[in-house]
């Protein structure tokens, strides 16, 4: 082997263990201390986009918090996550939780309007089966029904989909989310 190759072969080897290095810190959890820390900082990690690490966070959380007043929004939070992380079926089963556990939760408006969401984007095209169209149908049908002065509702209707985000932002921020980074800039 010629000294040049070796060099760029030798470079080439630093470089992929570098980046192996790098990758598996990237999915390294925050250091928590209380619960109440977790719960904060998987609201701080939502208001930023990082879904997956929130996601961990907010499971966590809500197993270890069945009692607790916040569970229901740590409920909706991570149903949320997984919504945005696209984790569509874990996302409806967070919502269904918190709609049949914690029914008169400030978070269920926004839980069967999420849970809608991620029926939806279960659905298949028009040439295969629609059951997951029809639930979706079916969800925001309850979800007009049971929270009729509701903005998404509107919204909904009207089918914009940066007014959607708009006007879920005061719920977020009523649950302690940071939504600057969200819809319209």
């Amino acid at each position: 082997m010629t000294a040049p190759r070796h060099w760029s072969v030798r470079r080439l080897a630093i470089l992929l263990l570098g980046l192996a290095l790098a990758g598996c810190g990237a999915g390294v959890l925050p250091a928590i201390h209380s619960e109440e820390e977790r719960l904060a900082v998987a609201r701080r990690l939502l208001g930023e986009g990082q879904y997956v690490t929130a996601s961990e966070l907010l499971r966590t959380y809500v197993a270890n918090n069945a009692g607790s007043a916040d569970v229901d929004q740590a409920i909706y939070l991570l149903g949320y996550a997984q919504l945005r992380s696209k984790e569509w079926t874990s996302a409806a089963t967070e919502f269904e939780r918190l709609l049949r556990d914690y029914p008169e939760s400030d978070s269920s408006a926004a839980a069967r309007y999420g849970l809608a969401e991620s029926q939806l984007a279960q659905s298949r095209p028009p040439d295969f089966d629609q059951e997951f169209t029809h639930r979706a149908l079916a969800e925001w049908q309850r979800y007009l029904n049971d929270f009729p002065g509701q903005p998404l509702h509107q919204l909904h209707l009207r089918g914009h989909a940066d007014d959607v985000v708009e006007a879920q932002k005061p719920f977020l921020r009523m649950v302690g989310l940071k939504v600057s980074g969200l819809g319209r800039t």
